[in-house]
């Protein structure tokens, strides 16, 4: 298996209540470092090299204008993993699951990305998010767990998050029986949350909420598309993903609810979309076919272009997201080793250096606010896992 494929083995891991970490989580907020002061810089070193635990920085080491440091989240760890994080106009938003098997929702929040506090949330048992997104003033999660109440044992779940702080999870819904799959959450026409993605048995699904709790399917969405990833510039939504017939990589474009049948992207049979961004306005993917990596782009003229990358593996990409006017990759390698890039277009990539990232540790997220990037995850410790963040200065994306 390569690492993209256990990257989204996890995810669903901590969804359907693997194994994921020994820990307990806490019950209070995360032990959190002081504020920041100079150091020295850290050692450059090699993309990801094997760092034992002394990477992990003290709070005196921590100074957001050197390079990336693993920040410590306390005594006891608070988290199996953390799979995703977001930007907010007060900080950053992580989420993920702790419990001995990856059972109970977490929620993080900073104001820095440095000293993070636990936000309490709830879920019907074994229910953990997975993805965040900011739409309007609010927050949206999505994710699911193990249950009961559908004819497999696994179902979706979705939480809003109002101005104010406050959580509250969605009441089930027999719609959420698709399970959770690869699900994107998209900001559609009028503020309206989009839920869209291809849950258990490849049962591809489209939901919109004006709320992020209570939800509208579409039946036959994408007109027989697989989706593989999603974008949205808030009106207009763009599908990308496995076609009918032939058209291995394709995209669907519309509003909310209304899509045009697949397009072919003319990448041939054997290519598949590895990840998707909105970038400059503008839709993009990457795609793979064989070792060839190439960047699909709608153009200004309305057209799809498709030209080369660089510097990119495709085959070890999990993940494609634009972080603070530039594009962050993310994956790991067939030897288990994490990956990450950054590009100013996506068509030429540089590897990115973190501390700490061992053989087993994966990269789920990233984003930015006020001149702070934080990266988070997981890192092995012992015979488990535990919630991982990175968190440095915002210009060590730059290209």
């Amino acid at each position: 298996m390569t690492l993209r494929g256990a990257w989204a083995a996890l995810a669903v891991f901590v969804l359907f209540g693997g194994c994921l970490a020994r820990p307990e989580p806490t019950t209070g907020p995360v032990v959190s470092p002081t504020a920041p002061t100079a150091s020295a810089p850290a050692s450059a070193g090699p993309p990801f090299a094997s760092v034992g635990p002394s990477a992990v920085v003290t709070p005196a080491a921590i100074d957001p204008a050197l390079d990336w440091q693993l920040v410590p989240l306390g005594d006891r760890p608070v988290a199996a993993t953390l799979t995703d994080v977001v930007a907010v106009p007060d900080g950053f938003l992580a989420a993920g699951a702790g419990g001995r098997a990856g059972e109970l929702p977490v929620i993080l929040h900073s104001t820095d990305g440095f000293a993070w506090d636990r936000e309490g949330i709830t879920s019907r048992q074994g229910m953990a998010p997975v993805r965040l997104a900011l739409i309007g003033n609010r927050v949206v999660a999505v994710g699911g767990g193990q249950t009961d109440r559908c004819g497999h044992p696994s179902a979706l779940d979705t939480w809003a998050r109002e101005v104010s702080g406050t959580w509250q999870e969605a009441v089930f819904d027999p719609a959420f029986c698709v399970g959770q799959g690869n699900a994107n959450l998209l900001a559609g026409r009028g503020g309206t949350v989009v839920l869209l993605g291809a849950g258990s048995g490849d049962v591809v699904y489209l939901m919109t909420s004006d709320s992020g709790l209570q939800w509208a399917s579409v039946p036959n969405p994408f007109g027989g598309l697989y989706p593989q990833g999603a974008v949205s510039d808030g009106t207009r939504i763009w599908v990308f993903g496995a076609g009918p017939l032939d058209c291995r990589a394709c995209v669907a474009s519309g509003d909310s609810e209304t899509f045009a049948p697949p397009q072919d992207l003319g990448l041939g049979p054997d290519a598949a979309i590895v990840g998707a961004a909105l970038f400059d306005g503008r839709p993009l993917a990457i795609a793979v076919r064989g070792q060839a990596v190439g960047l699909v782009r709608l153009g200004t003229d309305g057209a799809w272009e498709v030209t080369e990358v660089a510097g990119l593996d495709g085959t070890a990409v999990a993940r494609i997201e634009a972080v603070d006017g530039h594009l962050v990759a993310l994956g790991g390698d067939e030897t288990g080793a994490a990956l990450a890039w950054v590009s100013a277009d996506g068509s030429s990539w540089r590897p990115m250096t973190l501390p700490g990232a061992q053989i087993g540790t994966t990269l789920m997220g990233a984003a930015a606010h006020d001149g702070i990037a934080v990266i988070v995850g997981q890192v092995t410790d012992g015979d488990g896992g535990i919630a991982a963040v990175w968190t440095g200065s915002a210009a060590l994306l730059a290209p």
